[in-house]
């Protein structure tokens, strides 16, 4: 059996197994029952004629699993290297340029916490300024409001 014939869900979970979890802590990490784990790890092992799940994930692990599976957490994914950026990690703006597509980066989430700020600190102050002002003036006419509703209402 090639892994090929294994479904993502298959592989994912192999690759759990090889790193010594337990059913429960793979269908945590995969967000996925402990059961439906369990019946992905028995039709992999099927598949791969292996006696037990650990025999199957080091089958699926020796035979070099292929790293063509979705996205992968940022602990896990190496950094593309660029030779005309002198080996270094290639940053990827997430937003693009004016006139510049997203290209791949289309199908990627958004970036944690949204765009960048690129507002100064003092600008950032004063915003914080009048989001304290505006507070206040709304507070005080709710104020005025209650009060004018119980004169009424007593």
């Amino acid at each position: 059996m090639t892994e090929n014939e294994l479904s993502d869900s298959q592989k994912a979970c192999l690759r759990l197994v090889a790193q010594g979890m337990s059913s429960k802590e793979i269908a945590i990490e995969l967000s996925l029952s402990p059961s439906t784990v369990d019946t992905y790890l028995k039709l992999a092992i099927a598949r791969l004629g292996a006696s037990n799940r650990r025999d199957a994930a080091r089958k699926y692990m020796e035979n070099g699993p292929s790293q063509n599976f979705g996205s992968q957490s940022p602990g896990l994914a190496e950094p593309l290297l660029a030779a005309e950026n002198g080996g270094q990690p290639v940053q990827f703006d997430p937003v693009p340029r004016e006139g510049q597509s997203l290209g791949w980066r289309a199908f990627l989430p958004p970036p944690v916490g949204g765009k960048q700020n690129d507002r100064s600190t003092s600008q950032r102050f004063w915003d914080a300024c009048k989001v304290v002002f505006w507070g206040i003036i709304i507070f005080l006419a709710l104020v005025l409001v209650m009060s004018q509703a119980l004169k009424t209402l007593s």
